[in-house]
């Protein structure tokens, strides 16, 4: 695969987050054999990519390709401890932009999951749009629960709109990162933890007709977010129906979260 860097509009960054203790700096400015060696620690257990086969060398060659992909776009970024090791990261790309023509076998398969969740939101727009698509973000389990998720997230949204992107998207099948994306990005919104495991407990077509609808419509889901719960078999070849739920609005700028949560206070 051909890696074109985009020239970017935005300078250096180098910013210290206290709660985890790490700096966040651009992933082109990082070690690409970290990010590559992050991401292999990352998904070495995660069952998904057991069951597609994406392991050992197969996931030391997909972890290569995702790695390239971040350096693509000079809105994504990683988190690194005092020596320089990456213990977090968010990537998100224009799907369009990137050269998957050498992926094979699982690897083909778990990408072919973020084109055809773009795809399926892209038809809910309805328009020409480029909507801009979450490839990762996580962090290493002892930076969890620090804030990290949602400085990565707004460093990365302010990132983007300085590029002049105006539409973001990820999806989970994890309520909890639901509901963490959610109160991030609007606080004054309340998901509680068993209406967002209703939604990721229920079938596709009575989330998206009844339980979506009627959770914006009550102010528990934030109204200017549009939401699109799949059925991951349908998607990709896995072992079980699961369901994920699409999330696209605005990119999560620090002034878009500062201010929502202003709201939330009044």
């Amino acid at each position: 695969m051909t890696i074109q860097t985009v020239p970017s509009k935005t300078p250096r960054l180098t910013k210290y987050h206290e709660g985890s203790g790490l700096t966040i700096v651009k992933l082109a400015d990082c070690s690409f054999e970290d990010a590559v060696s992050w991401y292999i620690r990352l998904q070495q257990s995660n069952p998904l990519f057991i069951s597609l086969g994406i392991v050992g060398i197969k996931l030391q060659k997909y972890a290569e390709f995702i790695a390239k992909v971040g350096t693509m776009f000079p809105y994504n970024i990683a988190a690194i401890d005092d020596s320089g090791k990456i213990e977090g990261m968010f990537i998100s790309c224009y799907l369009s932009e990137v050269d998957d023509s050498k992926l094979s076998g699982g690897a083909k398969e778990h990408w072919k999951l973020f084109k055809e969740v773009d795809k399926a939101m892209q038809s809910v727009f309805q328009c020409q749009e480029r909507i801009l698509t979450s490839v990762i973000i996580a962090m290493m389990p002892k930076y969890q629960a620090k804030g990290l998720f949602k400085e990565l997230s707004t460093v990365q949204g302010d990132l983007a709109a300085a590029e002049g992107i105006q539409r973001f998207m990820s999806f989970t099948a994890n309520p909890n990162f639901m509901r963490a994306y959610q109160k991030m990005i609007s606080p004054r919104t309340k998901l509680s933890k068993t209406l967002a495991e209703n939604l990721f407990e229920s079938r596709p077509s009575i989330v998206n007709r009844d339980l979506l609808p009627r959770y914006t419509q009550s102010s528990i889901l934030p109204a200017d977010m549009t939401f699109l719960a799949l059925d991951l078999a349908s998607l990709i070849e896995v072992p079980a129906p699961k369901i994920i739920i699409g999330m696209a609005g605005p990119p999560p700028t620090s002034e878009y979260v500062a201010r929502s949560s202003q709201y939330s206070r009044l």
